[in-house]
């Protein structure tokens, strides 16, 4: 529900930024813009085709992106605002 409960994409930008720059990618806006929309999977080749790097499977980088934004979310709210006390209403109406 990201994007309309709450708004990570802060959080995956660093996230992505801190894991993919640990590695010698040269993380740029530009090049970050075409991967905005696109799977963890998907990012983490988009990066390697571009600056491969030897000492990580692909599914380890792509694990450890999706660690860390769950290490970012959890440290600071991307919550949407008005989004919970919209649902809390409808749980208090038995609206599911």
């Amino acid at each position: 529900m990201d994007g309309v409960l709450i708004d990570s994409e802060k959080s995956w930008k660093q996230a992505e930024n801190e894991v993919f720059t640990s590695l010698g990618v040269k993380v740029t806006d530009e090049h970050s813009k075409i991967t905005r929309s696109t799977t963890t999977a998907e990012i983490t080749k988009f990066w390697y085709d571009k600056y491969p790097w030897t000492n990580k499977d692909l599914h380890v980088v792509e694990q450890l992106v999706i660690s860390r934004v769950i290490e970012l979310i959890d440290a600071e709210s991307c919550q949407i605002n008005g989004v919970k006390p919209f649902i809390e209403n409808l749980k208090t109406k038995i609206i599911k």
